[in-house]
């Protein structure tokens, strides 16, 4: 996970046409790195994570998603009526991880490349310990985390805009929660990582 794609080669990775790939840049849905030319980037760890959160099916509204996540992080999501949480539960029993990271899946991101200490809260694979995932720890190059403001996190900490980088920084609402963790994790993390953050988000929802 660590370079620049083109068009033709994010389909390739994908398994689909580069004109699939072209529609995905447009609507936002794959991250775009840069433009060359008349050429569009965007690097293989995007396209990772739009091929685990690309699925059919209606994205859940931000009520319904914070519910969801608050049910499988053990929560009672008493935000929302007992009828819509029943139809909740029932729903969620019968989805998949990729399924659930579909629709539970937000923020804006962006890559960079450390110049120093960086100051971020880290998330998904960079908080989530290894044994909770029934995996031995190992160090990654790679960091996570989540920011509330892209645009004052690049004008106070020592990075740089690069597809190549070793970070990965999401501008959203903190949210600490187990699921977010996970869904994060399956996203964003190694196929090791991914495959035992689906495993731990499918039985939550199974046991429901």
């Amino acid at each position: 996970m660590c370079m620049e794609v083109t068009v033709a080669e994010a389909a390739r990775i994908a398994g689909v046409s580069p004109r699939t790939v072209q529609r995905a840049l447009a609507d936002g849905s794959l991250g775009l790195a840069r433009v060359i030319g008349r050429q569009s980037t965007t690097d293989d760890l995007a396209v990772q994570a739009w091929l685990r959160t690309t699925c059919r099916g209606r994205k859940w509204s931000p009520r319904i998603r914070q519910a969801a996540l608050d049910l499988l992080s053990g929560g009672s999501a008493d935000s929302i009526a007992a009828s819509e949480r029943s139809r909740l539960r029932a729903a969620l029993r019968e989805m998949s991880a990729q399924q659930m990271a579909s629709s539970a899946w937000v923020g804006t991101w962006a890559r960079y490349r450390s110049l120093g200490e960086v100051i971020v809260q880290p998330i998904g694979p960079s908080v989530v310990a290894a044994s909770s995932l029934g995996m031995v720890a190992g160090e990654s190059w790679m960091r996570f985390g989540q920011v509330d403001d892209l645009g004052r996190f690049e004008a106070t900490q020592p990075v740089l805009a690069d597809p190549d980088g070793d970070l990965v920084v999401l501008e959203r609402v903190r949210d600490d929660r187990w699921a977010r963790q996970m869904v994060d994790t399956y996203v964003l993390g190694d196929s090791r990582e991914s495959a035992a953050a689906a495993r731990a988000l499918e039985e939550a929802d199974r046991a429901l």
